[in-house]
């Protein structure tokens, strides 16, 4: 099949931004892996699920004493409808639901 010079031009450009791009989110992937380990290893330095399950978001409010109301609005606040589908609000989302389920 043969086509044309400017379609030809036109597919390495979008070959070009392709590439561009699978750059830019492999650095921001691996930067977010980075995070993710880092986070992991200070978790498990000061106990792992055992300082989970004791750890507070506020002096007051422990992670474990969230009501169903609370984890309701928090799913209503994180929901990738509301957050242009972005993987943390998915991902955050999905966790909120599980543990909704323990309620």
């Amino acid at each position: 099949m043969l086509i044309s010079r400017a379609k030809y031009n036109t597919l390495l450009e979008d070959k070009e931004v392709a590439l561009r791009e699978s750059t830019r989110l492999r650095y921001k992937l691996n930067n977010v892996v980075s995070k993710w380990d880092k986070l992991v290893d200070k978790i498990n330095s000061k106990g792992g699920q055992d300082f989970l399950d004791k750890a507070t978001i506020h002096p007051v409010v422990r992670l474990n004493e969230f009501t169903k109301k609370d984890i309701n609005t928090l799913i209503k606040m994180t929901h990738p409808d509301k957050n242009k589908q972005s993987d943390i609000s998915v991902e955050m989302t999905r966790r909120l639901l599980e543990l909704r389920k323990t309620k």
